[in-house]
């Protein structure tokens, strides 16, 4: 470890995990380049809250992070391809900082490859259990037409072997007719089988009359270039089936910004969403509503940073 880098090896391999994860992304379109720039921000906040605890400020290791956590929290959606290398730059260099040193190289890596295995051990195991239960699963509904398939072929074997010689041609023939006809009633039998999922359609079908039944919302206004709102709250449903949330800005003038999201599989959901408000720059307020049928609620918000 250099000899100038933080002193606490907690610390250290702390801000070398945040720097680690400081990288841009490049995720398609507007919402991907939007989602890179926040995760941005927080990391910066975070490799800030440890040096926080830091006592000694002039090491290369702190110095470096302190940079690459300024740089991450200044971070937006329309970064250029400069900005973006100078993003780089300072990670490489905050990871360089708190590398550590030879010997405890060995050591820590030795301890992530522990962790590792227990963490990855566990799914072993239960994925085992998993495989195991499918293949009983599989055994259990298989036996059924292995058992009828040996019942129906029985008496054909029994007939086969009871004929020694040319005289008994006559009950042979007779024998040979049985195993058609019970074939002919297992294939009859089997029929319910082959219709029985059908059954699941009235379950899926019913799950379409779900509805929104009650919405909280709280935004969070933060000023900038651009501005933006985090909407969060929670969305209650009156069961478990597909549901539109549509989070609404109108202005005085212009086209009013929609975003939709949509939900499903549980009656309550943890509402989050972060709605950039450039287009409504030079406006003094919109007002955002969150609605889906005949729920909504709706707050002003006051633009200003452009």
């Amino acid at each position: 470890m250099p000899d100038d880098c933080p002193v606490n090896d907690e610390s250290r391999r702390a801000l070398r995990d945040l720097a680690r994860r400081a990288e841009w992304r490049g995720q398609a379109g507007a919402a991907g380049a939007a989602l890179d720039a926040r995760t941005l921000r927080e990391l910066g906040r975070e490799i800030d809250n440890v040096l926080a605890t830091e006592t000694d400020r002039s090491t290369w290791g702190h110095r470096a992070s302190e940079s690459l956590a300024a740089y991450c929290q200044r971070a937006q959606p329309d970064w250029s391809a400069d900005q973006i290398a100078e993003l780089n730059r300072l990670r490489e260099d905050a990871m360089i900082a708190l590398a550590p040193g030879p010997g405890e190289a060995a050591v820590e890596a030795e301890a992530t490859a522990s962790a590792r295995s227990a963490i990855l051990g566990r799914p072993a195991v239960i994925a085992l259990a998993v495989v195991g239960s499918i293949v009983l699963i599989a055994l259990v509904l298989a036996l059924p037409h292995f058992l009828s398939n040996d019942s129906a072929q029985a008496p054909a074997t029994a007939s086969t072997t009871a004929l020694p010689t040319a005289e008994t041609t006559a009950s042979a023939t007779e024998s040979a007719s049985a195993p058609a006809t019970t074939e002919s009633a297992t294939s009859t039998n089997t029929t319910p089988t082959s219709a029985s999922p059908s059954t699941v359609a009235p379950g899926t079908s019913s799950a379409s009359g779900t509805r929104v039944t009650a919405i909280q919302m709280t935004p969070d206004v933060l000023p900038g270039n651009p501005p933006e709102v985090i909407v969060s709250g929670t969305v209650d449903t009156s069961g478990t089936g597909d549901v539109t949330v549509d989070i609404t800005i109108t202005g005085s003038s212009g086209q009013p910004q929609v975003t939709e999201v949509d939900e499903s599989g549980q009656n309550s959901y943890n509402l989050t969403q972060t709605i950039y408000l450039s287009q409504w720059c030079g406006q003094s307020s919109v007002r955002l509503t969150v609605s889906s049928g005949t729920v909504s609620q709706s707050a002003p918000i006051a633009i200003s940073g452009c």
